[in-house]
């Protein structure tokens, strides 16, 4: 099958059963690897974004891997023990970047793709900090990564959705249309209608491919 879902624990009937409904392959186990050509690797408890999935297959047609940053004001060396970020520190030399949601790994299969998991498990057998293994593991593979804003997580949008409404509880109840927000770089944002986030996000993507 063309595109589909792994997810990393428990299997989840109700992502099964979306997955199916959308066409996807769905499997679920405790190895990362990449079983359909175009992969989505999700850890159980991870709400799925659904809506951006379209989006998120079409990246891969350009790049090996994509992923969205996990938190803007966390980076290598805050997290981990002290020996894990002198070990990181040695492959990526400065430690002040920032961290993948690793939790959400888009995937393509091919030799790239493959070779990159590999390394991310040696990796993950070095230390015991995941998002410091997955950082070392992307400098020392450098696949073609398309890195995600940070919105992408279906839980942090929720969140901004729910502050919101606790903020403006009239909004939506006077017959006004809501706009949505759509992050298309660390700290850039632009409105969008409800239901063109994806579209938008897809646009701003390829428009930043080709200024490379």
């Amino acid at each position: 099958m063309k595109q589909g879902i792994l997810l990393i624990g428990d299997s989840d009937a109700a992502v099964a059963g979306k997955a199916k409904s959308q066409r996807l392959g769905y499997q679920a186990g405790d190895d990362y690897e990449i079983p359909f050509s175009k992969t989505l690797i999700v850890k159980s408890g991870v709400r799925v974004p659904w809506d951006l999935l379209p989006a998120a297959w079409s990246f891969l047609d350009r790049w090996d891997a994509a992923v969205p940053l996990w938190k803007y004001g966390v980076i290598a060396a805050d997290v981990g023990t002290e020996a894990e970020r002198e070990l990181t520190q040695g492959i990526v030399r400065d430690l002040r970047v920032l961290l993948f949601f690793h939790e959400m790994l888009f995937i393509r299969q091919n030799l790239a793709g493959v070779e990159f998991l590999d390394t991310w498990e040696t990796e993950r057998a070095r230390g015991s900090d995941d998002r410091l293994s997955f950082l070392r593991a992307y400098y020392l593979n450098k696949p073609l990564l398309c890195v995600l804003p940070i919105s992408w997580s279906a839980d942090v949008r929720a969140m901004d959705a729910s502050r919101m409404r606790a903020k403006h509880p009239r909004i939506g109840k006077m017959g006004k249309r809501k706009m949505s927000r759509v992050e298309i770089a660390p700290g850039r944002s632009v409105k969008c209608n409800p239901g063109d986030e994806a579209r938008v996000l897809a646009y701003y993507q390829e428009q930043g491919s080709r200024r490379r």
